[in-house]
């Protein structure tokens, strides 16, 4: 917890938390916290479970401990329009719930595919967007292959998509990529007039608008620059502004270690600089309510805390944004899978102790 006019300046490093949900006491093992999310109506979204039986809990925030979730989304979805198509999801690698709860977009990197789950929190809620996949008619939409349907990348196809983020214009970035080293290299960005559906019946297959780290081809499954640009990303976060994207990149596969900055990355995807902290996995990244940037360590489990290290605005030419090292570290536990911040607390699914 973070209350107050200092912020997380109060934060101390090594600082342990505040409480637990989702477990009756700190040390029981049940099932583990992989994504984690908040949106803008009062909600925390995690996903729980392991390969073959993901679930989505939904909590009141603010968050006390040992709280209940308030709803639990279980498999298999229907598809919108057809009550006879029913989805099941083998892993849920990433979530972003809408601002306002009307929808949840969910990877479901098995199958490389995306979908929308719109009204999550009525009783029957439907899928109505599936990206990555072509319409397969009144057949059942299951056993997707990467990058269909030609098998090369292209703009409408996924392969292993790990973490999804919505900006705060409404555009979704999907990291298509997921663990260890799986997937596509690149991350795919739907701007938010492409995926709209207020029909009844379900949206295939929508092509993405912008591509980063393949020099802007939507056709290539290499990077463009290993070692100073995108390249095999984790999850994206972004200034209040949509100035700055943080995205962490997977060094097993050849990308840095260092989390990558980009400056105005709806204007393309060039490289402004790199966080000057070595990470592991630098695997799910926030901003608070005031610009301060929460990066979480996966393996190293721990969170670094950076104050405001995109000042507003940005000069104008951007400068290079090698600059920052963490002010702060938290002990996020055994395994920090995910992150999310509101304006008083950070809250950190931690995998391995399966508490979030």
């Amino acid at each position: 917890n973070i209350p107050g006019a200092a912020g997380p300046a109060q934060l101390t490093n090594g600082q342990t938390p505040d409480g637990f949900a989702g477990v009756p006491n700190p040390d029981y093992l049940g099932q583990q916290f992989i994504s984690i999310r908040q949106d803008n109506a009062g909600h925390l979204w995690v996903v729980r479970g392991s390969n073959g039986t993901p679930y989505i809990e939904v909590y009141n925030l603010p968050l006390t401990p040992f709280a209940s979730p308030i709803k639990t989304l279980t498999q298999p979805f229907q598809v919108l329009g057809r009550p006879s198509v029913n989805l099941s999801l083998f892993n849920i690698w990433g979530i972003a719930p809408a601002p306002d709860a009307s929808y949840l977009w969910m990877s479901d990197a098995q199958s490389s595919r995306v979908l929308r789950l719109r009204n999550p929190l009525l009783a029957s809620p439907s899928v109505d967007i599936i990206l990555g996949q072509p319409d397969p008619g009144g057949s059942n939409p299951v056993g997707t292959a990467c990058n269909q349907p030609g098998g090369v990348p292209s703009a409408t196809s996924l392969c292993f998509p790990g973490a999804v983020r919505l900006d705060h214009h409404g555009n979704l970035y999907v990291s298509d990529h997921s663990l260890e080293d799986t997937g596509n290299t690149r991350i795919l960005r739907f701007n938010s007039n492409t995926i709209q559906n207020n029909s009844g019946t379900p949206l295939f297959g929508v092509a993405a608008s912008a591509v980063y780290g393949t020099a802007g081809r939507f056709d290539v499954n290499t990077c463009s620059n290993p070692a100073g640009g995108v390249c095999r990303p984790w999850s994206p976060a972004f200034k209040s502004d949509d100035s700055v994207m943080v995205v962490g990149l997977n060094g097993m596969g050849g990308g840095s270690r260092f989390p990558l900055a980009l400056a105005n990355p709806l204007s393309g995807d060039t490289p402004a600089g790199h966080l000057m902290d070595y990470y592991n996995h630098g695997y799910a990244a926030d901003f608070d309510d005031q610009d301060n940037l929460y990066v979480a360590d996966l393996t190293k489990s721990r969170i670094m805390v950076y104050f405001d290290p995109f000042q507003n605005p940005l000069p104008t030419p951007t400068p290079t944004l090698d600059c920052c090292t963490s002010d702060a570290i938290y002990d996020s536990g055994n395994q920090s899978w995910g992150l999310a911040v509101d304006g008083q607390n950070v809250y950190v699914a931690d995998s391995g102790s399966k508490v979030a």
